[in-house]
């Protein structure tokens, strides 16, 4: 990540790969954020309004647990593949171009149908927001 000159601080431009890395490297935030209130002080990309994520995972990939957020609303773009997204009452199939805009609050699970990346952006970023929880809410 580099700052924009003449931006003060506003503004920057970097590659996700490399940013996802060196997080890890640092013990921050999960794999694929790179955006939001987890970056370092002074640095442009810690924002508190929302947070960022480039996700890239294969075929049979499934989130580990059903959870959600608290207080974020998350919007969740599919750029190639096919993701099936679980709710409580409900399961939908998103393919490149697809998307899905739920609030907080609300249960889901991911499962990857074939090999996917996604954007997805939450809103506010905020420490301790997402949840998980301890048993299925449904059999998918």
């Amino acid at each position: 990540m580099r700052e924009l000159k003449g931006l003060k601080g506003l503004g920057c431009v970097g590659n996700v790969s490399h940013d996802v890395a060196e997080q890890e490297r640092r013990g921050q935030k999960g794999p694929s954020w790179f955006v939001g209130h987890f970056q370092p002080d002074g640095d442009p990309r810690k924002i508190d309004t929302f947070e960022v994520s480039v996700s890239s995972q294969f075929e049979g990939w499934r989130r580990g647990k059903w959870g959600g957020q608290k207080t974020a609303w998350t919007f969740s773009y599919v750029v190639s593949g096919v993701l099936q997204v679980d709710f409580e009452e409900e399961s939908v199939v998103l393919r490149a171009g697809d998307y899905v805009h739920y609030g907080p609050g609300v249960v889901h699970h991911i499962e990857v149908l074939k090999d996917a990346v996604w954007l997805s952006c939450r809103g506010p970023s905020v420490s301790g927001d997402s949840f998980k929880l301890d048993y299925s809410v449904r059999e998918v």
